[in-house]
């Protein structure tokens, strides 16, 4: 069976500095945007620099990938406190103070995307 290991070394954000514990949310997911996995939160930033926010960790996907429904993809979020809010943000359009955005959608049927 195969294990995949998604490792996360830093992100580039405009406003990285700004950002108040940065983490990042990884979930498995199905064509209906079921989840596959349990969803999986990484520690908070290791460290921000210039426009860069650093996590150096591995996520290793709960299930052996020929378990995995056909279509199944990787979503990656990013999330942290804006200045201006205490609201959670997850990374689209930054209103008032908030900015949720999904930043990575990866299609992992051929396994050649990591």
């Amino acid at each position: 069976m195969t294990s995949l290991t998604i490792r996360i070394e830093k992100i580039g954000l405009k406003d990285a500095g700004q950002c108040i514990d940065p983490y990042i949310t990884v979930s498995v997911k199905d064509l209906n945007g079921i989840d596959l996995t349990p969803v999986q939160d990484t520690p908070v930033a290791s460290r921000k620099e210039d426009t860069y926010v650093h996590f150096n960790v591995d996520i290793e996907l709960q299930k052996h990938v020929e378990k995995l429904t056909k279509g199944w993809f990787v979503m990656v979020n990013v999330g942290f406190l804006w200045p201006e809010s205490s609201s959670v943000c997850a990374l689209t359009t930054r209103r008032g103070g908030r900015s949720p955005r999904h930043i990575v959608f990866s299609d992992l049927n051929e396994r050649s995307i990591f």
